[in-house]
Formats: C-alpha cells, sequence, structure tokens
C-alpha cells in the first residue's frame, strides 16, 4: 500500500519520508561513539574559546613589552643616526678636536627674531639644531644660548654693547601688505675676553630664481662657526703667554735630544735689526689689536746649512706648537723634506713705455697661487725654470700650462723622468687668450712636449671637447620685457665647453680620484696613453671620461650665442661629427725611453751629453709615475676663485692627489678627499621621463607580486573537513 499524504502530490510525499529517513540516521550516528582522530563538531566552542584566550595572551604579551620597553628608554633623551655617505649631518672631526682642545669655557650664543623675513624663518631650526650638536660635542666647556632681542630692551641693550650687534632692516612683500622688519639673524662666540660674531652675510647664500622672487639657503655654517671659534681661541692667548709656551716645550725636546737641540731666543732692537730680519728671512713684526704692542713671534729651524722658517700655528696651545716645532725638525732634517717643483707660464715682456708712463707690467697667462698653496700644505714648494737641470732634490715636477718649451727645457724635463722624477702635466691645448673686447676666445697652444710624449707613448689631441653634459657659465642676456624695453641680466646657462664629470665617468679604483665627487675640465683635450712604448710596459689608468654624448672641434670662438641657439648656445654637432666618450686624464707608471738621448750604439761621445758635459741617461726606472691632465685652465686662478662651482673648486684637490700619487704618499688621500661638493642624485634631462617610467613599472610590479602571494596563500589554504560518525 502506498502511504501518501492526503493533499500532498505522491513524489513530494516519498521524499519527504526519505528526507524523514536520513535526519533520523544523522541523529543515529551522533548518538554512536566518536572515532579517534576525527573532529566532533560539538566541540567547536570549546576551540573558539581556547584560541580567544590565545590571542589574549599574545596582546597582553606585547603591550607588556612595549611597556618594558617605553621604560627602558625613558633616560635616553636624544638619539640620531646620520646615514648619508660622508655624514653631512654630523661635525666633522675637526671640529670635534678644536672644541675638546678648548681650555676655556666657550659661549655660543644666537640672535635671532622670532618674527623675521619669511625667507629666513626656515633657516633658524637648521642652526638651533647645529648649534645644539656642538653643545653636545663639546660638553662642559660649550655653552649654547638661543636669545630673541626684540623681546626686551635689556637684551638689545646687551647685543649692542657686548657684541656690538644691532638688527638688519629686512623689506618684504605680501600679496596683501609691503612692510619692513628688524630682525636678529647673527651668532656670537665668546672664549676668555675675546669674541666674534657671525653675520647675516656670511650665514647665507641668496640666489635670484625668477623675477622679483630670490632663494635663500645656508652656505655653510659649521665651517663659519668653526673657523670662528678657532680664530676666536687663537687670539685669546695674551702676549706675554706667546713666549713662555715655546721656551718649556723646546726645553722638553732638548732634554729627549741628548743636548742636540739647542734653543736661542732673539729679540730684535732697532730699525737696522729689523731690517735685516726682513731681508734675509722675510720676517715681520705683529701688532697687539688691542694694545698697540709691536712684537716678533716667529720660529726658525736650522739643521746644518738648511733653515726652514715654521709657521706658527693658530692655536698656540702647548700640543699645537709642540707639533709645529716637530714639523719643523722633520722638514729641516734631510730626508724627511719632500720638495716639488712648480712650472708655471712666465709673464710676458712689459709692453713699451709711452711718453711720461713707466713701462706695463703684462701678467702671466695663466697663474696657479691655489695650487700652489694647497701644496705647500704638505711640501716645500719650488719654482722651476726649466732653463737649467731640475735640482736633484725635487722629487715630484707639475707642469702647470706648458707652452712653447724649448729643445734645451725639453732636455732638462726628459732628464728629470729618467732619474727617476715624477712628472704631473696639466697639458691643455687650449687657454683663455688675453682680450680687449668682452667676448670670450681661446688660443692654441703648442706645448713643446709632443716629441716627448710621443716617445713615451702619449698624445694630448689638438681639439677640443665638447658636451652637452656640462658646468654652467655666467653669461649676460639681454631679456625683451616689452614696449621696447630690454634688460641685461646674467644667467647661469650650460656651457658645452665645460665638462662636467661624474657618476662612473670619474675612476673609483684609483687613489687619485677615488674619493672626489667630481671634476670639471674646462677647454679640454682629449688624452690617449699607450700600455706599450716601444719596449716598455705601462701600467695605464683612466681617470676622467667625458659622457657618450661629447664630441670634437677646433673652433677657437667659445662665446655662446644664447639668442640664435637657445638650447646649448652653440650649434651643435655636425652630421660628421661622430660622438663618444673621450678620455681627458690619465695615470701611467712603466718605464721611459729617453727623447733626446741617443742610444749607445748610435751616439758619439762628443754629441750625445747634455750642457754640464754629463752623459745623457738613456731609460727611466720602471716604476716612474706620470699623470697627465687634457686641460691647463681647469686648476688655474681664473676659474677655480672666480666660478662658484664646487667641482671646479676640487680640481685643486685633484692636482693634489695627483702629485701625493706621484710621490706613492697616499696616506692622507682618503682625508683630504673628503669633499664639500654636494653629492645629489641627478637625473639627465633626456632620461627622466625613462626613470619615471621605470619606477612606475617596478611600483606596479611589487604592487602585483604581493597581489600574487596573497593569492598563492589562499588557495595554499586547506579547510577543516568534518567527518560526522
Amino acid at each position: 500500500m502506498r502511504g501518501d499524504v492526503p493533499g500532498r502530490p505522491a513524489r513530494q510525499h516519498r521524499s519527504a519520508v526519505r528526507d524523514g529517513g536520513a535526519v533520523r540516521e544523522r541523529r543515529a550516528r551522533r548518538a554512536r561513539p566518536a572515532r579517534p582522530g576525527l573532529l566532533r563538531r560539538d566541540h567547536g566552542d570549546g576551540h573558539r574559546a581556547q584560541r580567544g584566550a590565545a590571542r589574549a595572551a599574545d596582546l597582553g604579551s606585547r603591550a607588556a613589552n612595549a611597556i618594558a620597553l617605553d621604560v627602558w628608554l625613558a633616560p635616553v633623551r636624544r638619539a640620531r643616526i646620520d646615514l648619508t655617505q660622508d655624514s653631512a649631518y654630523s661635525l666633522s672631526d675637526s671640529t670635534r678636536s678644536i672644541l675638546a682642545g678648548l681650555d676655556e669655557r666657550l659661549l655660543i650664543r644666537g640672535y635671532f627674531s622670532d618674527k623675521s623675513h619669511p625667507k629666513l624663518e626656515p633657516l633658524v631650526p637648521q642652526l638651533r639644531d647645529l648649534l645644539e650638536e656642538y653643545r653636545i660635542a663639546g660638553g662642559s666647556k660649550v655653552r649654547v644660548e638661543m636669545i630673541d632681542p626684540t623681546e626686551s630692551d635689556e637684551a638689545k641693550r646687551e647685543a649692542k654693547e657686548r657684541f656690538g650687534i644691532d638688527p638688519t632692516p629686512l623689506r618684504f612683500a605680501t600679496q596683501t601688505e609691503q612692510s619692513v622688519v628688524n630682525a636678529y639673524f647673527a651668532i656670537a662666540i665668546e672664549y676668555g675676553d675675546h669674541h666674534a660674531v657671525i653675520g647675516l652675510n656670511e650665514m647665507i647664500a641668496v640666489r635670484a630664481v625668477e623675477i622679483g622672487d630670490v632663494e635663500v639657503t645656508l652656505k655653510n655654517p659649521e665651517y663659519e662657526l668653526t673657523k670662528t671659534i678657532k680664530k676666536t681661541v687663537a687670539e685669546f692667548s695674551s702676549v706675554d703667554a706667546l713666549f713662555a709656551s715655546p721656551g718649556k716645550i723646546v726645553d722638553e725636546l732638548t732634554k729627549q735630544s741628548g743636548g742636540k737641540l739647542a734653543f736661542t731666543q732673539v729679540e730684535p732692537k732697532g730699525e737696522t735689526e729689523m731690517r735685516e730680519l726682513f731681508t734675509k728671512f722675510g720676517l715681520r713684526p705683529y701688532q697687539d689689536f688691542f694694545s698697540g704692542q709691536v712684537y716678533y713671534f716667529n720660529l726658525l729651524v736650522q739643521v746644518g746649512n738648511h733653515l726652514v722658517r715654521i709657521a706658527v700655528p693658530q692655536n698656540l696651545g702647548e700640543a699645537d706648537l709642540k707639533t709645529a716645532i716637530m714639523d719643523g725638525l722633520k722638514r729641516a732634517a734631510p730626508g724627511f723634506t719632500r720638495v716639488v717643483g712648480l712650472w708655471s707660464p712666465p709673464a710676458p715682456p712689459p709692453m713699451p713705455p709711452m711718453q711720461g708712463m713707466p713701462p706695463q707690467e703684462m701678467p702671466p697667462p695663466q697663474s696657479f697661487r691655489a695650487l700652489r698653496r694647497a701644496l705647500q700644505g704638505n711640501y716645500e714648494v719650488r719654482d722651476v725654470a726649466l732653463t737649467s737641470p731640475v735640482p736633484d732634490d725635487i722629487e715630484a715636477l707639475v707642469l702647470a700650462g706648458p707652452a712653447s718649451l724649448d729643445a734645451r727645457s725639453i732636455e732638462n724635463l726628459d732628464q728629470f723622468v729618467m732619474r727617476g722624477g715624477a712628472l704631473v702635466v696639466l697639458a691643455g691645448r687650449y687657454r683663455l687668450a688675453p682680450g680687449m673686447g668682452g667676448g670670450i676666445t681661446v688660443e692654441k697652444v703648442t706645448t713643446g712636449l709632443e716629441q716627448a710624449f710621443q716617445k713615451w707613448g702619449i698624445t694630448v689631441e689638438d681639439q677640443m671637447v665638447m658636451d652637452t653634459r656640462s658646468d654652467t657659465f655666467p653669461v649676460p642676456q639681454e631679456r625683451d620685457l616689452g614696449n621696447g624695453m630690454m634688460i641685461r641680466e646674467i644667467k647661469q646657462v650650460p656651457y658645452p665647453f665645460f665638462l662636467k664629470i661624474d657618476g662612473d665617468r670619474i675612476s673609483s679604483s684609483s687613489v687619485i680620484t677615488g674619493g672626489l665627487a667630481g671634476s670639471v675640465m674646462h677647454w679640454a683635450s682629449p688624452v690617449k696613453a699607450e700600455t706599450k712604448a716601444g719596449d716598455d710596459e705601462h701600467r695605464v689608468d683612466v681617470l676622467l671620461r667625458s659622457s657618450g654624448e661629447s664630441w670634437l672641434t677646433t673652433t677657437t670662438n667659445v662665446q655662446p650665442d644664447t639668442l640664435k641657439y637657445p638650447e646649448l648656445g652653440f650649434p651643435g654637432p655636425k652630421d660628421t661629427d661622430k660622438k663618444s666618450s673621450q678620455v681627458m686624464a690619465v695615470s701611467i707608471i712603466g718605464g721611459f725611453t729617453s727623447s733626446v738621448a741617443k742610444p749607445k750604439d748610435q751616439a758619439k761621445d762628443s754629441a750625445d751629453k747634455d750642457a754640464a758635459g754629463q752623459r745623457l741617461l738613456e731609460h727611466s726606472p720602471p716604476d716612474t709615475r706620470i699623470a697627465v691632465f687634457g686641460s691647463s685652465a681647469f686648476a688655474s686662478d681664473l676659474l677655480v676663485e672666480q666660478l662658484d662651482s664646487d667641482f671646479t673648486k676640487a680640481n685643486v684637490e685633484l692636482v693634489h692627489n695627483a702629485v701625493d700619487w706621484s710621490l706613492a704618499d697616499t696616506d692622507l688621500l682618503a682625508i683630504r678627499s673628503r669633499s664639500a661638493a654636494a653629492r645629489a642624485l641627478t637625473v639627465e634631462v633626456k632620461s627622466r621621463d625613462r626613470w619615471i617610467i621605470g619606477n612606475v613599472m617596478i611600483a606596479g610590479l611589487a604592487l602585483g607580486l604581493v597581489v600574487a602571494l596573497a593569492l598563492v596563500r589562499r588557495a595554499a589554504i586547506q579547510p577543516i573537513i568534518v567527518q560526522e560518525v
């Protein structure tokens, strides 16, 4: 009999009967004991409770750790880490050394107004942080104060009477007002009874960015502060105290020398003795600023017939005086002093005298006083004329802009190299031409070294390199303001004759250039050096290289025309010009064959001798060192002192490094090469879009990778299968 339910279709009734049976079967299974290893559904609440307890315990543990860390770090009031390459935001070792050597209390007081010029207000926090670094480094010897004199008349009076500081009237205008504010922006340094003030002009640099707007930045505040502190500390010592320290120090050195050192104090009396001291030693008296007392304070060291003048240190403490005397003894003693020769172009003959006027002296084509001063910090520098043999005690010779060297000069130079002398050549084939007009022209130079260089496997091309990767040059430009009104402006424009060399174009493997941020080569020519010259093997290191966008030219018209060629100031490379990277400087180690001495099998006794009758040397030692730069102007005073470029100012340091390398005296290279030039991350205009697209693609790939990992992780999660028993 079919058990159909009245009022319900038969098929539906059968389905309900089967469902009811399934329900009864599941209830029966729940009643059975659970088998081992199978999860039971009725334990879900217990597992959730356990997970909740574990989560609460984890959160409690993290909270306890955070509280413990906070308690542990409570005594730490200040912490900082400088991650810049050259520790740009940390005090230098020189500053810390000066602060550590203070004998008296140093006061650094900053006078800054809360209401100042809008361009100056952002600079005050930077100076406040810097002064705090000085306070920390100086410890108990340095006191730092920050005062706003505008808050009280007493503070204004003290700033004026004690340090001579007055407010500076600053004019500024906004869209709503024009006003003048009298603001304080100065730092006073006081040590003992001496003080000095660093004013507004010494601390800030102003650069015009567009009409009516300027950019105001700090110059180099640490340098100005440390320089002022050092000068103030040096001036603190009284005149009477100056003469006590040398005698005390020399007495100690005399005991150590076993009587070999004698100290004599001479007090000049009368104009005759003073004139004799100036004529014989170049000594002049000093005059105390406050008392007006005239006195001598000079140190001379004599070993045998060798007399050396010791530069008196600015800090007249016993430690610095002892160091200066010891350095002077080493320079005077044989074997300690290293002598560097310097050849620079001589001045042309004076112009013929005009009626009623004396002859007019002409300046030399190029001068290298800055280079000389830099070298004198480590070596004894002597002028070399090359009209006679180079003295034997000169170990390295710097040829700064050789031009028109005659046969006698080339012979003396050749023999200097043959005896193992080191050579650093600033071998520019072009230099700035003297002209009466306002344009810029260069003149081509014949160095006279062509034959010797060819014998040694060295070539300096007679073309100039131009590069789109260049430094800027101040150029006057006329600008039309409309209605026929023209104004003359000075603008910094890219100048393709000033090759800016940085990044991978400056060698990081050479000790000469390894620590430099960059260099600028001015009116430079390519340099080539062969790894083998005759039978001699040479080790050649490329120091500087132009970019791959550089090309060569022989024009001497280097005046830019920005109206006709607004992008470069020049026509640019022709279709026939080949763009390629050019070598601008090299260093060479090896043996060199004489360019003037003939081989023994060809020489005659009467013809193969120098002016002194000595046989010419035919070959140099195998470790002779020569460095060649394709420019002479890049280290000349005209460009180093006049151009506002960090890389240009670093050129003197570059030549100094080359001299150290030539003498195998590289101990101080790493210290000196901590350049002040900014190591900015720069991107060329042509590659800027490519970098932007690359960065977006990298960010997109990173985001896609995160999403993909999330999906893979989600797919790898396997659910917990509850088996019913």
